[in-house]
């Protein structure tokens, strides 16, 4: 993905509306992601939460229905979060199969994830595209580092919120090589693009960046033109050089010629040389 070119930004007017949320928790029903066939008969995918007594798993390959776990009484029946490998089932190398999993009964689907602790989280994204491989990778931007080891950067999880990067809990923040200065503002918010990458933001005043990093988190590039610090800080005002400030949050939708970029800017303005003060905190397309 490459936007990084100076475009004509026009501001919009959005008007946000708050639902209520009700007071109670919210349970899912656990879920299969990253589906592999691994060309010797055999199938995984990764559990997002351990199932139920009164769940039913099969794997389903063509007109054939391989069931994992059934519904019944007995726990030592369910399949643990994580990683899940099945014995040889006889499909070929080729062949695409799914995975079927059904809550019966009335029992209630309690969470069984594990909790993840940041010193500095500033976003959270997560990949929703289904015909990704990394569909329900959850991605954390940390703003500073910590004394328990956590460093300034991003870190990526499985679906079942394992460590699937091999980050561990010390300073193994991803950065791609981008110089993020922690601070609490940098990295920043965080979002899934509709081609898998991973937008950041900078939101510092000493280079209030936007930028695309791999669903791996090993590099990244410029969605808007690197911030110019010739021309001062990321703040108002910006100058003529510069086509952003320091960005707050920001998404993509679309594809191709219908690719569209939304931010929400603190810093810029329609003039980017004025000093004085009337469009901050202004979404931009």
């Amino acid at each position: 993905m490459k936007i990084n070119s100076p475009l004509p930004i026009a501001r919009l007017t959005i008007t946000l509306a708050l639902a209520a949320l009700p007071g109670h928790l919210i349970h899912a029903t656990p879920f299969a992601t990253c589906l592999t066939n691994n060309g010797n008969g055999t199938v995984s995918f990764r559990l997002t939460q351990t199932t139920g007594t009164n769940d039913l798993v099969a794997v389903i390959a063509g007109t054939t229905t391989n069931f994992m776990q059934l519904p019944s009484g007995d726990p030592n029946q369910v399949l643990n979060r994580g990683l899940i490998t099945t014995t040889n089932i006889g499909i070929g190398p080729s062949a695409t199969f799914r995975v079927r999993i059904k809550h019966t009964g009335s029992g209630i689907i309690s969470s069984n994830g594990p909790s993840i602790a940041f010193n500095s989280p500033r976003g959270i994204s997560v990949n929703n595209r289904a015909n990704s491989p990394y569909f329900g990778w959850v991605y954390v931007a940390n703003a500073s580092t910590a004394a328990t080891g956590q460093g300034a950067g991003m870190y990526a999880f499985s679906p079942d919120l394992a460590d699937i990067l091999g980050q561990g809990n010390v300073n193994a923040a991803k950065t791609g090589g981008y110089p993020f200065i922690g601070g609490g503002a940098s990295p920043y918010h965080t979002a899934v693009a509709p081609d898998d990458s991973v937008l950041v933001m900078d939101w510092t005043d000493a280079q209030g960046n936007l930028i695309a990093m791999t669903p791996t988190l090993d590099s990244f590039s410029y969605v808007l033109k690197q911030f110019d610090t010739n021309s001062g800080l990321a703040a108002t005002p910006v100058g003529t050089n510069n086509n952003h400030g320091s960005v707050i949050s920001a998404f993509i939708v679309g594809s191709g010629s219908n690719l569209k970029l939304y931010t929400m800017d603190e810093d810029y303005q329609t003039d980017p040389a004025a000093a004085s003060v009337a469009e901050l905190n202004s979404a931009w397309e």
